[in-house]
């Protein structure tokens, strides 16, 4: 559904195009890696296959993460304190709660340019 708010000009969006190029599993997050930018999730993503959907904890979990490095993201969408979505070519996606039940400190996600010239917090 494509009925959410979205806010323009979005950080997020500069993904679109890119590929993701690593997941890094550090002991409370995760960073998704792009050439362009560094998305940290400080909640587990779930992870939204033509076939299944994952949660952390499922079997399969981390191979359904790592399976989408390769892929390129063709949209993003950013709906303020519910989640951040990014999609991937294959209809594939990673999506991000934003809801405030889930997190686990006070943000949810970071995203830093690779130059480290702009971030944006979530």
């Amino acid at each position: 559904a494509m009925s959410e708010i979205s806010i323009g000009n979005s950080f997020l969006e500069t993904l679109t195009g890119f590929e993701l190029a690593a997941v890094t599993f550090v002991r409370d997050y995760i960073q998704l890696s792009f050439d362009i930018a560094h998305l940290t999730a400080y909640v587990w993503p779930k992870v939204l296959t033509s076939q299944q959907v994952f949660v952390e904890g499922d079997v399969g979990y981390r191979d359904a993460l790592c399976g989408q490095i390769g892929k390129r993201v063709i949209r993003t969408l950013e709906a303020p304190s519910s989640k951040l979505t990014v999609a991937f070519s294959d209809e594939s996606s990673i999506e991000l709660s934003l809801r405030e039940e889930d997190q686990c400190g006070p943000e949810s996600a970071t995203l830093r340019s690779a130059s480290g010239d702009r971030m944006q917090v979530w």
